[in-house]
Formats: structure tokens, sequence, C-alpha cells
């Protein structure tokens, strides 16, 4: 049985929330009968601190090897080089760069 695992990176405010979970937790609309998250393996779930009930994405394990492949091979780097070069921005680029490397640590552990 997967371990529940729960890991904050960044803050509160603008940070992000990484669950490990098993895959029977993932809500029934999301697990599709268990034909996606399959009873026995684990879900990687991910949320904003800010707002740790809103929005949140579901990924099983291949999916998120494959989105961890992603960031690794700068495959979102483009979202970053479009922000805007003022301070405020730049220092939130800097924030979202710290939590990409968060993202590429956490693959790698």
């Amino acid at each position: 049985m997967t371990e529940y695992r729960r890991e904050l990176y960044g803050d509160e405010e603008d940070g992000v929330i990484i669950e490990f979970i098993p895959s029977e937790d993932v809500p029934d609309e999301i697990r599709k009968d268990n034909k996606v998250f399959l009873p026995g393996t684990q879900a990687i779930v991910m949320s904003n601190a800010a707002e740790p009930e809103g929005p949140r994405l579901y990924f099983t394990e291949g999916e998120w090897d494959a989105f961890v492949l992603g960031v690794k091979d700068g495959e979102f780097d483009d979202l970053l080089e479009d922000l805007p070069e003022d301070a405020e921005n730049a220092e939130d680029a800097a924030d979202a760069a710290d939590a990409e490397n968060t993202v590429k640590d956490t693959a790698a552990s």
C-alpha cells in the first residue's frame, strides 16, 4: 500500500502543495472506475498552497514522471521567459524557478 505524503514547496501564499496518495483516495469522478488510477498504485496531487481546497491536478505515476521529465528538459521554460521584466515579476519568476527546481529535486528522490 502506498504511504500518504504531503510536501509544501515555496510559502503558504504562493507555494505549491504536492501530495502522494493511494490511488484509491482519488475522487471517483477523477478515478474513472479504476481505469486510469489503478488500485494499489500511487497518485500525485498538485494544488495551490494559498487555496489548498481549490482546484487540484491529479497525476498517475506515469503522468507525473512525464511531467517531471518535461520540466527537466526545459519544456516549460518559455513560460518563465514570457514574464515582464519589472522587479515584482522578476521576483515571481525567481520564485517560479525555485519551484521548478524543487519539482526536479522531488523527482530525483
